[in-house]
């Protein structure tokens, strides 16, 4: 397969707490990426209950305000050669937790 990885759109998770046809099309794309073999992945998750339900749904990786704001390559480049920063700009639910 020529990708690895299905991506739940920042339109779909921000709904996800106040529309269950969203709740619906979430656990619908993250059972179809587990049953392909594929990690899923959600852009956009800015409030905790967003990344609960991530979480009970399965969801592998997670991006978002929540997490990190996006950082420019010269602060990345930054905090890869000072390894005590804590930063995180794309983590793993199980990290997040």
């Amino acid at each position: 397969m020529p990708f690895s990885r299905l991506k739940l759109d920042r339109s779909l998770v921000q709904n996800l707490t106040v529309r269950s046809e969203a709740q619906v099309l979430a656990q619908t794309i993250i059972s179809m990426a587990n049953s392909l073999g594929l990690h899923s992945i959600a852009e956009g998750v800015e409030t905790r209950d967003q990344l609960e339900l991530l979480s009970v749904m399965g969801c592998d990786e997670v991006q978002g305000y929540l997490l990190s704001r996006p950082i420019s390559h010269s602060d990345l480049e930054d905090l890869l050669a000072n390894p005590g920063t804590h930063v995180r700009t794309n983590t793993s639910l199980a990290e997040a937790a």
